[in-house]
């Protein structure tokens, strides 16, 4: 697996492969070696292939850790397969996932609808807001 970090308003985090026994301590290891000065955290999916129950304890402790500073993590991009797991093991209702894969849904003749979803936090409110393309 490659980890490619970039420090920005928020420390972006791309990872590319597999997250899986063999890889998810190399995750570990380099998000405790890194000094997060940023308030946000985000994972970008969007070429992670597979993501294994020991990928899903770093992500788990990973939010824990963040929280526990007053930082978030959010988890962008996500492909089918790591949707899938994520919906079967319920970590779909504990992270912060925000996906809208347009590439999809202009290379797809099948299924032409696409939901993007963010939940935009200002003043202590939320506001839901959702965009269909049909």
């Amino acid at each position: 697996m490659e980890i490619v970090l970039k420090h920005e308003v928020e420390l972006n985090v791309k990872l590319i492969g597999r997250l899986d026994t063999s890889t998810s301590a190399l995750l570990d290891s380099k998000l405790k070696e890194e000094n997060i000065t940023e308030n946000i955290v985000v994972l970008d999916f969007s070429e992670l292939e597979y993501i294994s129950s020991a990928g899903l304890r770093v992500l788990l402790a990973l939010k824990k850790s963040l929280e526990a500073q007053g930082k978030h993590l959010e988890i962008h991009n996500i492909n089918d397969i790591v949707r899938e797991v994520f919906n079967v093991t319920g970590f779909i209702n504990i992270l912060d996932i925000k996906w809208c894969d347009l590439n999809a849904f202009f290379s797809s003749k099948e299924n032409r609808s696409i939901r993007c979803w963010s939940i935009i936090i200002l003043n202590d409110s939320s506001f839901f807001n959702e965009l269909f393309y049909i």
